[in-house]
């Protein structure tokens, strides 16, 4: 199985590895876009029971580019290496990489170093060895011609490697996100063929792999499903009789696209769809997932291929492969596999033992060193394991708590301060002084625990001037605050039906005048227009690609792209925000 999963991590979406791995239901996984490098890596993702991982990084940038093997441990591989070159592999196993004179060094370290390629090699029933290449390859705009070189001289290299290993007798899979479109039905929208077919990428394609399609062998009647739940895989093809054994070996190291072998007129089989757009509701994709091998093992082995939409998670598509017969597992994984990192094999030294005694047995004056060591540790640390007290200038105490901190931190205000309602900002000055001089007599009422008489209020705090104002606005304030307990609280009495009901009047009031304040002081974005194709509101979206429209923002129809003949997808109302 082949599966670019846009991010490791990401992927399960709370649930762990182990869980995404068995729901895929596959012996030998290949992922590509990890996005994770070798300080990222943890425990739980690189191993995992019942499964060998191997591992690809980038070493250019975090969080970019990577690929991942994973295989049943019934499925262990005999071999395993990164890269297609022999730069990160200190015993080559696989070897086989081919002559790469048109390379310069450079060349070769910059091409393998985003973490690109994973190869295992795998033993069959029959003897014969199966190499699988896990590729991702890079992505490359056509304007920008520094990235498209890369790309092309990535395709070379990988040619290279490739068929090296098949004039080597051992059987090739290659398979992973091909990051191109090889033919037009392969495409939601190809336009004209022959600018199509023009790309640098497809014309690369069409001399990698041969157009061979399954019209010269004849099929088994025995179905896929009928096949999985007896437990047997007969073979899904039947030899051709009379058939040159020269010209079969050579066909034999022909590469072909196993899923158009079987399948070469099937249309909209799509692997990726653009996440921004809702393309995959429509179907509206391309097919940048493959797997290619090479023609004799399709023949003797290949039972269907098939393209898994309903697996969700990433903009991509899982595309599996079933093959018959067995794997036979290897005894012990190779050396690449991820249990045998130093960081997970338990051979490398954690920071705690640096601080810890070394003992010493051969040397006495190894001995005595350490002893010297030993006795200046215990000078240096305290015999009371108890931490120092503060200063005596400290207004804090050890048996302080940390709320006595806080409370020591803090800083000191005035008790008579309250909270000021929203409403008084929207009123006259004169009404907030008074508010505000109620509001620290009422503060001062409550601290010194008298009773509710006006007198004592006015003569307390009130002043001697207009004393029945104030006392009133009091009471104002406080048949409001009574009015907002009774609106949550039903069980309340109320002295004054009448009053309350006044004043839950006034409130509602000016909470409409303050909202509409707000409105002319805010008003929002303006509302998003009609589209003409089904006459529903606009969404918003903004150009992220380069160019003299980079950041400018535009209308367009809500629904999510396809095809101009699906009238329930996008419709092609556009309009700039000027």
């Amino acid at each position: 199985m082949t599966f670019n999963i846009n991010g490791i991590r990401a992927v399960t979406r709370g649930k762990s590895l182990k869980e995404f791995l068995d729901s895929l239901e596959a012996d030998i996984m290949c992922f590509q876009e990890t996005k994770i490098t070798r300080d990222m890596l943890e425990e739980s993702i690189c191993m995992v029971e019942g499964y060998n991982a191997y591992f690809s990084f980038s070493r250019v940038k975090t969080g970019y580019s990577g690929v991942a093997t994973f295989c049943k441990d019934k499925t262990m591989p005999c071999a395993a290496e990164e890269g297609l070159t022999a730069m990160w592999t200190q015993e080559p196993s696989i070897g086989c990489y081919g002559t790469t004179d048109c390379f310069t060094s450079d060349q070769l370290s910059t091409l393998d170093r985003e973490g690109r390629a994973v190869l295992t090699e795998h033993t069959l029933d029959n003897g014969d060895k199966v190499v699988i290449v896990n590729v991702y390859c890079p992505r490359a705009e056509t304007e920008n011609e520094e990235r498209m070189e890369f790309k092309m001289r990535y395709y070379k290299l990988l040619q290279i490697r490739v068929e090296a290993l098949v004039a080597s007798g051992r059987h090739v899979i290659v398979l992973g996100d091909m990051n191109l479109a090889h033919k037009p039905i392969d495409h939601c929208n190809p336009g004209d063929p022959e600018k199509f077919n023009a790309y640098p990428s497809r014309i690369w394609m069409s001399q990698f792999i041969k157009d061979i399609t399954v019209k010269n062998v004849a099929r088994t009647g025995t179905t896929l499903p009928k096949l999985q739940t007896a437990g047997l895989y007969s073979p899904y093809f039947k030899r051709t009789e009379n058939v040159d054994p020269d010209k079969q070996a050579l066909e034999g190291r022909i590469l072909v696209d196993s899923f158009r072998y079987i399948y070469p007129a099937r249309k909209d089989a799509f692997t990726n769809w653009c996440t921004s757009t809702g393309a995959r509701l429509t179907n509206y994709g391309n097919r940048l997932d493959y797997i290619v091998a090479d023609l004799s093992l399709v023949k003797q082995r290949f039972v269907d291929v098939i393209i898994r939409p309903e697996v969700e998670g990433s903009d991509h598509c899982p595309v599996v492969a079933f093959l018959s017969g067995r794997i036979m597992p290897s005894k012990r994984p190779p050396p690449l596999c991820s249990r045998f990192m130093p960081e997970f094999a338990g051979k490398q030294q954690k920071l705690a033992s640096y601080f810890m005694k070394k003992v010493v047995e051969t040397s006495n004056d190894a001995t005595e060193t350490d002893s010297e060591a030993e006795s200046s540790s215990q000078e240096a640390t305290p015999k009371d394991d108890v931490k120092p007290e503060l200063k005596k200038g400290s207004s804090l105490k050890r048996t302080g708590s940390f709320e006595a901190a806080s409370q020591a931190k803090r800083p000191k205000t005035s008790q008579s301060v309250k909270k000021k309602s929203i409403f008084q900002f929207f009123g006259k000055k004169e009404d907030v002084k008074i508010s505000a001089e109620v509001n620290s007599s009422s503060c001062v009422e409550e601290k010194e625990e008298k009773s509710e008489d006006s007198e004592g209020i006015s003569n307390s705090d009130l002043g001697k001037e207009s004393k029945p104002d104030k006392v009133n606005i009091m009471d104002q304030s406080d048949s409001q605050k009574q009015n907002s307990e009774v609106s949550t609280d039903s069980t309340a009495p109320f002295e004054n039906g009448a009053d309350s009901q006044s004043s839950t009047e006034s409130i509602d009031s000016n909470k409409k005048t303050d909202v509409a304040a707000w409105k002319s002081i805010l008003k929002g974005p303006p509302p998003a227009p009609l589209c003409l194709g089904h006459n529903e509101p606009c969404v918003l979206r903004t150009v992220k690609k380069k160019g003299p429209n980079y950041g400018r923002q535009f209308h367009c129809c809500a629904r999510p792209e396809g095809h101009y003949s699906n009238k329930e997808a996008r419709c092609k109302f556009f309009k700039w925000i000027r």
